[in-house]
């Protein structure tokens, strides 16, 4: 009889602990639902429109720092239109300095992903971009070749 008494004083107790957890979680989730986001896109400087192709899905981005300043940089596909690459000024505001970076060559090709990976052991982030085809082109597949930049 004991025992019996013993676990369902036992059984009680992982109860009220079981249901004391579950509030708890009730409430952090609760103050994590209030957060809201705001729409900064024109304010930040970013302006890219990513255009099809064919009927492909949407392109990628790289959230990578460029410079080592300790801000995050942005390069983004942009299908038929041309890429750009987002230099972060530290103050909540992008520059797109795409031109001048050695990308340019991107303009050629229906760019479709990137990746970001040190690929030369240098210690600076390397950019690998998919492509579609050329967009001066109607080659049969493969239609073009992707590309690999290395960040000097």
């Amino acid at each position: 009889m004991a025992k019996r008494d013993f676990r369902k004083m036992r059984q009680g107790e992982l109860l009220r602990i079981g249901l004391f957890c579950l509030l708890g979680i009730g409430i952090v989730c609760t103050s994590y639902s209030q957060v809201k986001f705001t729409e900064i896109t024109d304010s930040a400087g970013i302006d890219h429109q990513f255009q099809v192709y064919e009927g492909m899905f949407g392109g990628g981005i790289c959230v990578f720092d460029l410079n080592e300043d300790g801000y995050d940089d942005l390069y983004m596909t942009s299908g038929m239109n041309e890429d750009v690459l987002y230099l972060n000024q530290g103050d909540g505001t992008f520059k797109n300095i795409y031109e001048g970076s050695g990308l340019e060559i991107t303009r050629g090709f229906v760019t479709q992903g990137v990746s970001g990976a040190d690929v030369n052991r240098d210690g600076g982030v390397d950019l690998f971009v998919t492509t579609i085809t050329t967009k001066d082109s109607t080659k049969k597949i493969p239609r073009a070749n992707n590309l690999l930049f290395l960040n000097n």
